[in-house]
């Protein structure tokens, strides 16, 4: 299953990263489990909110992922971290054989094949120190705080990449003699706010279920706030995180 990724969209998702939370305090969260890595491989990466953290840090990065729409962009994104090591692998991640990392990292991606003992298993067995999964919380919840309206305004979205794992990664952990981790944390992963920008609103309404245009408009007037000097929509997402030391 190949999440669409699409070019004229993919600027909101980066200024999500440059601006935003995601995945900046997830990776914070996990500092102390992280402390000594010096690779990444981000599992399923999509346009690499991961891999381009990993880059950040000066880490030698790896991204796998099905879409070639996001492994373009995230190499463009790549080339202003020209001091950490970068490689991206088109094909399914259950299909290749990958070098290990300090840090594996799969998030947002486990439709039914992903959330599989084996898919999990590999995972794992690709993190040298840590191995790390990412899942919506919220997941039938609509973005860009659309739950602030009346329910009858907004549509709930309809998403099928967040199939249970803790059960499996429990069972899996305990066969390895490891202990699995768990918390939760809210990230705000809005964008920034152009009020003429057509391609935003519509963006934004797929995210939000709010079908309205005009209804839409004056929520995301009224939830606009500044953020470092820049007009910007939030869009603070709860996340479920599980781990395993791997060391």
């Amino acid at each position: 299953m190949v999440k669409s990724w699409e070019e004229a969209t993919l600027r909101y998702y980066y200024q999500g990263l440059t601006w935003g939370e995601y995945p900046r305090r997830i990776m914070e969260r996990l500092a102390d489990a992280a402390k000594g890595c010096r690779s990444l491989l981000d599992i399923c990466s999509g346009p690499g909110a991961f891999a381009l953290y990993g880059l950040q840090q000066g880490w030698e990065t790896t991204a796998v992922d099905l879409s070639p729409t996001a492994l373009a962009a995230l190499k463009q994104q790549a080339l202003r971290y020209p001091q950490a090591r970068f490689r991206s692998i088109y094909g399914d991640f259950l299909d290749i054989p990958l070098q290990r990392a300090d840090l594996a990292v799969a998030a947002c991606c486990f439709y039914e094949q992903m959330a599989s003992r084996t898919a999990l298993d590999k995972i794992i067995a690709s993190a040298q120190q840590l191995a790390l999964f990412v899942q919506h919380d919220d997941f039938h919840q609509p973005e860009f705080l659309a739950r602030l309206l009346p329910a009858e305004q907004w549509q709930a979205p309809q998403r099928k990449n967040n199939y249970p794992i803790e059960e499996q990664l429990l069972s899996l952990a305990a066969e390895h003699g490891l202990q699995l981790h768990q918390d939760r944390l809210e990230c705000d992963f809005g964008c920034l706010y152009d009020p003429q920008d057509e391609l935003l609103l519509e963006f934004v309404r797929r995210k939000s279920g709010i079908a309205d245009r005009q209804l839409l408009r004056r929520h995301l007037q009224n939830i606009a706030i500044t953020r470092d000097g820049q007009p910007w929509l939030p869009n603070p997402r709860l996340f479920r995180l599980f781990w395993i030391s791997c060391c």
